[in-house]
């Protein structure tokens, strides 16, 4: 028999739009959930197609109310575009205050779905464009399961004012007489000019116009009264200014502490920075006091940023601007002015008539070390006025405020909060995307937004390397510089030491920690001075990202608070806390190991696998049986030509299989452990199936499935695993298409695992596409418009198990060698009446048979799915044991041990060898070279 796949035929015949665009839609929704922290960290990849299922897609226009504070929760909101405020009215009549913009990826509500109760908030569409939702009510998460899998963590923005670095309240600021209004034309211009002309903008960003447009079009016009606090020393920046009307009064205060000499791993990374911040601020200071000092040309005064002027920067324009500014500074700043600003407290105001006292410090030396000035910073009250703005370094170099802003009189300003100032102004740095990856993947962070990821990803101080075994932390020693450590890779240990009566120490390992855990928070937010454990880098080193503990403690301190009662709070007991963090901080110990990012085989790298033999060959490349060097895990390695799938159009299909194949998990489907990719073939690592196939066994020892007692049971366990898998397919809305005996393939207890998604296809409706093997097409996917749905899997599982009991299919294809030729004639076969079964063919299987060969809508499954095949008569008879069926705990009809061949190559399948090793080389019909111009996606 011989059987031959209908590919590249789907070309030919494209699929009604409206099936098309939904089938696109659902794709793109499942790709979205896949990209959603929440779900990142807590669904296993194969239950994102169900979720997709259970959600509502809706669009709001700006102002809509999506949820009213204090009515009753209805359904979990998902955004998958736009954005939505979140309001709140402290009580009845008072006035309402936005507290959190939530957009893509964020969601509320989530505590809707598990029990009834008042919204704690208003949320309202944002602007300027659509939001789009994606939306879930109670009914459908209870039915789909979601509950045994899904948290939902207090999410402080939502339920608290959101929280700043440096701990303050977004809505605090001091400000507790503040108005707001919309800004005029006149004002965005006003704004606009106002930033233009701040030097440190200016000079450091060289912004454009746009961007000094998008501030204006963002900032808030806010009336403050006299004597408001609108910036207070000490505190975290987390607004820019600019007056409009009034004056401040400017309170310089100066803090000289200077971390003392190197003492252990984290003041090491911590003096990594010192420099640099005592240069910001000894910038902001002379800044302030500059621009009282020296007129620009228009006669307004100038916020120059001296000491800004030698920080190095990675843009090398910028750079030269930067040094011109400089040279500028030093023809135009005399010593007269200089040393008005910087001289010591002690020394009398110097009046004109006073000759110049003779420098001993150089520009340079000054700006290179401040302290090395004869003189110091006075504390002296600078008045801003008019026309200009403040708190710009603040938010640039993520620092406190280095003075207290004062309101002098009634004053109207216009305010620009952290986030849009960053968004438009940041100097985030080439690895800020890193930072922001590996943040997404902090399962401790899964209650931030989106927005709040970004501003931690914007406060950090960069990625820091330790050598193997390297000490970062060390049991009560006092951490003079507290910092919090985001593990990128690598990985360390958390010892802790304890001494017995007779004075001897013992070690015990409490956690091992690797990428996206963390370390140093406990401590920091319990308020202790050292820590209660050792921290060591592992074997391999480690690679972290840093925080200054100080700055995002109170940003952080709500992650570490769970409402539930279920994680630990600060003051558990260390064991307990190092616990928690041993297993990634999650609550379902059990299942943890069904996490995304933990399946079995994620770590085996290409090069340590060593090839065993060739199991087979296929339409676009071989599976090749590899064995992992370290813990000698077997695997199937199927390799396919990058340059032969380009050839063949077949890039969809490939891309569609990887897809489809790493969102299913079921004991009855081959597993995808891990992809790779070369210069030239792409490689899927698949669970190794080593007990042959179904169409081996039926042609191999045919004897399983005539001598079976009670006759008819061999086939049915089989017809069981399948339909156990489509089952599991067809619950994600998954179609396979080409079932048939050579996709089965048989474990070593001889449980049948369907393999091969080439064909598989998300379809939600009906679809047209004419794809799969004649012999086991159902009539509806031949005909002409080719619309079919699921059911088709449902009739080629009847052509199995015909194959199975009969030996050969029930359909005939005249002996054609044409593709179509032959699909027809297995059409025409199709339409002659009732199908001919051989004497020995068990009479209990053919009506089972009979049902599952009949045409739409009486076809067995077609209403009720897996559970209506399940269901019919035949496994009754059969006795079939359903329950210890799912256990696996059921004898198979036939199992035989893999042996290794005659054929034993022993040589590493490293990166170096690429196709060649693999017998995909030239002259190979399934090899094609690749070239860059192809434009192969990474895998």
């Amino acid at each position: 028999m011989a059987c031959c796949c209908l590919e590249g035929v789907a070309s030919l015949f494209r699929a009604p739009l409206d099936h098309e665009e939904e089938r696109a839609s659902f794709e793109r929704t499942v790709t979205f959930l896949a990209s959603v922290p929440l779900f990142r960290k807590q669904l296993p990849r194969s239950e994102l197609p169900k979720v997709a299922q259970c959600l509502t897609r809706r669009v709001w226009q700006p102002g809509q109310k999506l949820v009213c504070q204090g009515e009753t929760g209805r359904a979990f909101f998902l955004i998958e575009s736009g954005q939505a405020l979140v309001v709140t009215a402290p009580a009845p009549g008072e006035l309402q205050r936005t507290r959190a913009a939530l957009c893509a990826g964020d969601y509320f509500g989530g505590h809707t779905l598990m029990t009834e109760r008042p919204n704690v908030a208003t949320i309202i569409a944002g602007g300027p464009g659509s939001l789009v939702t994606l939306s879930m009510s109670r009914a459908a998460f209870e039915e789909s399961n979601l509950k045994r899998w899904l948290h939902f963590p207090k999410r402080a923005a939502i339920y608290e004012d959101s929280p700043q670095m440096g701990g303050r309240a977004a809505t605090s600021n001091s400000l507790d007489s503040v108005s707001l209004q919309t800004k005029s034309t006149e004002e965005e211009d006003f704004i606009r000019n106002v930033v233009s002309r701040n030097s440190n903008l200016r000079a450091l960003l060289q912004a454009s116009s746009d961007k000094f447009s998008s501030i204006a079009a963002v900032a808030e016009r806010r009336v403050v009264s006299k004597g408001t606090v609108v910036a207070r020393c000490g505190e975290m920046g987390h607004e820019f200014f600019v007056i409009r009307q009034g004056s401040f009064n400017v309170d310089l205060q100066q803090d000289a502490a200077i971390v003392g000499g190197q003492q252990s791993a984290e003041e090491t990374v911590a003096r990594s920075t010192m420099a640099e911040r005592l240069m910001r601020k000894q910038t902001f200071l002379q800044s302030l006091i500059y621009s009282k000092k020296i007129p620009n040309a228009d006669g307004r005064r100038a916020s120059i940023a001296v000491g800004a002027l030698n920080r190095k920067t990675d843009d090398e324009d910028e750079w030269k601007s930067l040094r011109h500014r400089q040279s500028s500074l030093k023809e135009s700043l005399t010593g007269e002015s200089l040393i008005g600003a910087i001289r010591s407290p002690n020394s009398a105001r110097r009046t004109a008539k006073q000759p110049r006292q003779p420098r001993t410090e150089t520009m340079e030396e000054l700006l290179r070390d401040p302290a090395a000035s004869s003189g110091s910073l006075e504390d002296e009250a600078v008045t801003l006025g008019e026309g200009e703005s403040f708190g710009e370094l603040s938010l640039l170099y993520n620092t406190r405020r280095e003075a207290t802003f004062t309101a002098l009189e009634d004053s109207v300003i216009y305010v620009v909060g952290r986030k849009s100032f960053r968004e438009c102004f940041s100097r985030r740095g080439h690895r800020f995307e890193e930072y922001l990856e590996l943040l997404e993947d902090v399962r401790v962070l899964t209650s931030l937004l989106s927005s709040e990821r970004w501003e931690l990803a914007c406060n950090a101080l960069g990625f820091v390397e330790f050598r193997p075994g390297e000490r970062v932390l060390t049991q009560g020693k006092r951490r003079e510089a507290r910092q919090w450590y985001v593990i990128a890779s690598g990985s360390c240990y958390m010892l802790k030491d304890q001494s017995s009566d007779g004075g001897a120490v013992t070690t015990t390992t409490l956690a091992e920690l690797r990428r996206t855990e963390h370390f140093g928070e406990r401590s920091l937010l319990r308020g202790d001075m050292s820590t209660e454990v050792n921290v060591d880098a592992g074997p391999e080193g480690m690679c972290c990202l840093t925080f200054d503990g100080d700055m995002i403690r109170d940003f952080i301190e709500g992650v570490f608070r769970d409402s539930d009662g279920i994680t630990p709070t600060v003051h558990t007991s260390i064991e307990e806390w190092c616990a928690w963090k041993g297993r990634g901080w999650d609550r379902q110990v059990s299942t943890a190991s069904n996490r995304i990012g933990s399946q079995e085989g994620q770590k085996v790298a290409l090069d340590s696998l060593r090839r065993v033999c060739l199991l087979g060959r296929g339409g676009y490349g071989q599976v090749s049986l590899v064995e992992e060097g370290y813990s000698q895990r077997k695997y199937a390695l199927k390799t396919l030509s990058k340059g032969y799938i380009h050839e063949q159009g077949a890039g969809r299909l490939v891309r569609w299989e990887r897809e489809l194949i790493s969102m299913v998990r079921s004991p009855f489907v081959i597993r995808l452990h891990n992809t790779f990719s070369d210069a030239q073939c792409i490689y899927f690592l698949l669970e190794a199936a080593l007990g042959g196939s179904l169409i081996d066994v039926l042609r191999s020892h045919p004897e399983v499935f005539r001598e079976d007692t009670p006759h008819g049971s061999a086939a049915a366990f089989y017809v069981a695993c399948l339909t156990a898998a489509l089952e599991h397919l067809h619950e994600r809305k998954i179609v396979h298409r080409d079932l048939k005996p050579e996709n089965a393939l048989l474990d070593e207890r001889g449980y049948a695992k369907l393999c091969d998604m080439g064909f598989a296809r998300f379809v939600l409706g009906k679809t047209n596409t004419l794809a799969g093997t004649p012999e086991y097409m159902a009539p509806e996917m031949i005909d002409f418009p080719h619309t079919h749905d699921m059911t088709v899997d449902w009739w080629a599982l009847g052509v199995v198990t015909f194959e199975l009991l009969a030996g050969q299919t029930p359909f005939e294809d005249e002996g054609l060698s044409d593709p179509m030729g032959r699909l027809l004639a297995m059409r025409r076969s199709q339409e002659r009446g009732s199908l001919s079964f051989p004497f020995h063919f068990p009479h209990l299987a053919r009506g089972f048979t009979m049902k599952l060969l009949t045409k739409l809508p009486n076809r067995l499954g077609a209403t009720s799915g897996a559970a209506e095949v399940r269901g019919h008569g035949m496994f009754s008879v059969l006795k079939f044991d359903w329950e210890a069926f799912h256990d696996q705990l059921l004898p198979s009809p036939f199992c035989q041990e893999w042996s290794d061949p005659n054929f034993l190559c022993t040589d590493d399948l490293g990166m170096e060898h690429g196709a060649g090793y693999l017998g995909l080389e030239e002259g190979d019909p399934l090899f094609v070279r690749a070239t860059p111009e192809m434009g192969f996606w990474d895998f």
